[in-house]
């Protein structure tokens, strides 16, 4: 039996990709872009403050995240994993 699962870019890959996935459309207006880690304090601590700025700017701003799991979390990775093969099947 296979295992199937998502397999995140490194770094300088996930940089990349976001410029070329970003490229502005007319008429896009602007972005905010939020690199997380799950096992992370800051992350947790801008949570409410990220939260209020999502309902504040709702349809006029495009607010995309990107799970960056950090070398020194050890469940990092495997949550940013989970969350994103859990996004995929449903």
């Amino acid at each position: 039996m296979s295992k199937v699962g998502v397999v995140l870019p490194t770094c300088q890959e996930r940089s990349r990709s976001w410029a070329a996935r970003r490229t502005p459309t007319p008429g896009s207006g602007p972005g905010q872009l939020e690199f997380l880690d799950f096992e992370c304090e800051a992350c947790r601590a801008a949570f409410p403050v990220v939260e209020d700025l999502h309902e504040q700017y709702a349809g006029k701003v495009t607010f995309v995240v990107r799970y960056f799991p950090l070398p020194g979390h050890f469940n990092a990775e495997r949550a940013a994993r989970a969350v994103v093969d859990a996004a995929l099947a449903s």
